[in-house]
């Protein structure tokens, strides 16, 4: 099974701060050790929210049963959050819940252990005497076809051998439009050779970033969108 989201991708910022997302999958094959990456869908982003909102707001009732979230109500305390992930257990946890769902201005990742390691965030909770803010940083996309499409079949567009430092791009016509699209179009707008692939395996995927002015960004949306679709 091909899971899509969150593994490799680049975002597209237009200066309305306006969110593109080309999403792609990766796989590694453990008796070769090497991967593959195929681009699973080109999305918008429609809003952000905070997880609270997931439960607070019934509009938002569909992503209560999402796999990605941190938190729920309270089983034991009123007016509470608990933390919640509804795949994981034991040590495959984020320790870290609450940082991935806070505000971090002002402070550090350590400052929120103690919080953290009661599994419990309640109301007016504090950290070094400062509010506990929940950023607006849970994604939503539009469901809107002319904003977002998502791959029925991701094609295989890249691979990486084992030893190497990066991947390689397919020569086919449709794979180098992808490479075109993205890590061309943001080595020019940011100045800077990228790749997929990062040489430390232990970390996660990077993400590359770039903005375009918005008349740039919708059309890049549209020969982007008329590319995958047409696969």
């Amino acid at each position: 099974m091909l899971r899509c989201a969150g593994l490799s991708r680049i975002f597209l910022e237009m200066l309305t701060a306006i969110a593109l997302l080309p999403f792609f999958s990766f796989r590694k094959f453990p008796d070769t050790g090497d991967s593959e990456y195929r681009i699973c869908a080109l999305a918008t982003v429609d809003k952000k929210i905070s997880q609270i909102e997931i439960w607070k707001d019934k509009s938002h009732r569909k992503f209560r049963r999402y796999f990605n979230l941190l938190i729920r109500p309270s089983r034991s305390k009123h007016n509470a959050w608990e933390h919640f992930e509804p795949t994981l257990h034991g040590s495959r946890l984020h320790h870290d819940w609450l940082w991935r769902m806070a505000e971090h201005q002002g402070f550090r990742k350590r400052d929120f252990k103690a919080l953290e390691a009661r599994d419990l965030l309640e109301k007016h909770a504090t950290i070094r005497h400062h509010p506990l803010i929940i950023a607006k940083n849970y994604v939503l996309f539009s469901t809107d076809a002319a904003k977002t499409h998502i791959l029925s079949k991701p094609a295989v567009v890249a691979w990486h051998s084992k030893g190497k430092p990066n991947e390689e791009w397919n020569k086919d016509r449709f794979s180098q439009a992808v490479q075109k699209l993205t890590l061309d179009v943001a080595e020019k707008a940011n100045g800077r050779k990228r790749s997929l692939r990062i040489k430390n395996s232990q970390r996660a995927h990077r993400h590359i970033v770039f903005e375009l002015p918005n008349d740039e960004a919708y059309r890049w949306r549209t020969q982007f969108l008329d590319l995958i679709r047409d696969q």
